[in-house]
């Protein structure tokens, strides 16, 4: 995230009413310092950060940073951030969210993502559907709106 896009979240967190602390690591004044962060366990049975993808776009880079301070400091979980890096984002953030290399899943990836947010499936409805047709049960899910409109 760029250094301004990062200011413009904090600032609309400031606005929003958010307190925040006087420790060097929290945003919270109540928030859950980083050695006190549970991870969640994968399928294979490790302790892993919720991984998180994020678009390279203000709002999605905004939602993700809210998402993340109310993960790490609310929650209490280990976020570890991926930003996508260029014009195949859709793709991308599928591909890291099924865990497969490619669109037939023909093998695994080891770029994975738990989050994607202000990820419209439906741009994707034709990569989505291959992977569904490739490898059931990994496509991602819709989990529905986070609640802001586009006007």
């Amino acid at each position: 995230m760029t250094p301004w896009r990062m200011s413009s979240a904090l600032a609309l967190l400031a606005l929003l009413g958010v307190p925040f602390g006087k420790a060097q690591e929290l945003c919270l004044s109540d928030g859950i310092p980083a050695s006190d962060r549970r991870f969640v366990v994968n399928s294979a049975g490790e302790n892993s950060h919720i991984r998180m993808s994020i678009f390279s776009w203000t709002s999605a880079e905004l939602a993700s940073t809210i998402a993340q301070l109310l993960i790490e400091e609310v929650l209490g979980y280990h976020v570890s951030t991926a930003v996508s890096s260029g014009a195949l984002e859709g793709v991308e953030a599928l591909l890291r969210l099924s865990g497969c290399s490619d669109l037939e899943c023909s093998s695994s990836s080891d770029e994975l993502s738990d989050v994607a947010l202000e990820f419209w499936l439906a741009d994707s409805a034709e990569e989505v559907s291959r992977l569904k047709v490739s490898s059931p049960g990994r496509a991602p899910e819709d989990l529905g709106s986070i609640g802001d409109l586009a006007i």
